[in-house]
């Protein structure tokens, strides 16, 4: 048996949920609520008892569909508290189907639950207390620990955990002594520092910016920007080693956090017509199409005749996409 946090007992359900699901970027709305819903049952609980009755759990709640537990009334709620398959609370079983409606609201105003949160404040404990005065059952610690297990805030193992990576895994704006590190990430990952846009030619390794490390030392994420007067930041390069760890969204919140300290309204960021990834990240966090540049990849390489021809799926490498997020 491996090392895992102490609260995973070596019980196999708790870990496959420890290595596979915790901490883990969620933007499905279906499942933000469903793991809203199972952290406020938790409460005053041990998440053991509450994993293991999961499956009972979702299908009394219509497997967490909004629109249908958003329709549940009183004749639900007696019906469900004579269930012994799920934790026969009446209190936390009014807050799930109130909180179904709260969160139908929220979609119809903000387009997404997802969203909604990604509007709250950067800042952790204000994240959580905005979750608190929304939701029914959801102190601070509760709507923190939803944050944590969906992957909006980072999470921390116990040490003799193999998933450990200690607290030198933060992220910390870059700064002088990063400078000659950070140009051998570019080396190491983009082949070169200097990044050629429509918007210009930038030296990435000069730029301010923002790191994330693991607990060798090591930059696992990089991201970059410059600001435009106070009218917009822009993002020029950005990088995560590591995929599904919340490194990425941590590193583009840290550069809306710094918007926000600015004063600057709009965050944008040029992504290519073949990167179909970065289209989906951006779009799920908020990020809206502003333009299309037609054959600007051309004219960057022009200046930079090392720009591949073709993505690994064979696709053109030709326009580019501008994307835009206006901070509330």
């Amino acid at each position: 048996m491996g090392h895992y946090c102490r609260w995973c007992e070596n019980d196999p359900l708790l870990i496959a949920y420890h290595d596979k699901e915790w901490g883990q970027r969620e933007d499905d709305d279906q499942r933000l609520f469903e793991a809203m819903c199972l952290e406020l049952f938790q409460s005053g609980l041990s998440w053991k008892t509450v994993l293991h009755k999961r499956d009972s759990i979702r299908k009394a709640f219509r497997h967490f569909e909004l629109e249908k537990v958003a329709t549940m009334n009183e004749q639900d709620v007696e019906r469900l508290l004579k269930d012994s398959g799920i934790i026969r609370h009446r209190k936390k079983i009014e807050a799930t189907i109130q909180n179904s409606r709260n969160v139908v609201r929220l979609q119809r105003e903000f387009g997404s639950f997802r969203e909604w949160i990604e509007s709250l404040p950067n800042d952790v404990e204000a994240k959580a207390a905005k979750i608190s005065e929304m939701f029914t059952y959801m102190g601070p610690i509760t709507a923190k620990s939803f944050l944590e297990a969906t992957g909006f805030i980072p999470i921390e193992h116990d040490k003799q955990c193999h998933l450990f990576e200690g607290k030198s895994l933060q992220i910390k704006p870059i700064g002088k002594a990063d400078r000659g590190e950070v140009q051998q990430f570019f080396h190491q990952h983009w082949g070169s520092p200097e990044m050629v846009l429509s918007t210009g030619v930038f030296h990435c390794e000069r730029l301010p910016g923002f790191l994330y490390r693991n607990k060798r030392g090591e930059i696992i994420g990089l991201i970059t920007y410059v600001t435009h007067e106070k009218r917009s930041i822009e993002i020029i390069s950005f990088d995560s080693v590591k995929e599904g760890k919340g490194i990425g969204t941590s590193l583009l919140q840290a550069v809306e956090a710094k918007a926000i300290e600015q004063q600057v309204r709009q965050i944008e960021v040029i992504t290519t017509n073949d990167n179909l990834h970065a289209l989906g990240f951006y779009q799920k966090r908020g990020y809206q199409l502003k333009e299309l540049v037609v054959n600007g990849v051309e004219k960057a390489r022009q200046l930079k005749p090392s720009i591949p021809r073709k993505s690994a799926d064979g696709i053109p490498i030709r326009d580019e996409l501008k994307l835009v997020k206006t901070m509330r």
